[in-house]
């Protein structure tokens, strides 16, 4: 399959909060953002502003993600 001719992924708000709590710790307001392949949520907690990324099953992105995680890591834990 290719990530062109796959659905993105379609999380609820309610669901990306909880992916959210479950595996980061953290607790924040989503809105959703508009997205070709995947699936992004912008966040805000009382302090920080990030984006949750739901990336495509399909897409081959797991090396840039694991090259950008400490990027985001570290604006979201120490700003």
């Amino acid at each position: 399959m290719s990530v062109f001719s796959t659905a993105p992924p379609k999380f609820s708000i309610l669901e990306a909060e909880i992916l959210l709590k479950d595996l980061y710790g953290l607790t924040a307001d989503i809105s959703p953002l508009i997205s070709e392949r995947d699936q992004n949520f912008l966040c805000n907690t009382a302090s920080k502003q990030f984006i949750l990324k739901i990336s495509n099953p399909d897409d081959e992105i797991q090396s840039y993600l694991g090259s950008i995680w400490n990027v985001m890591e570290e604006s979201v834990y120490n700003g």
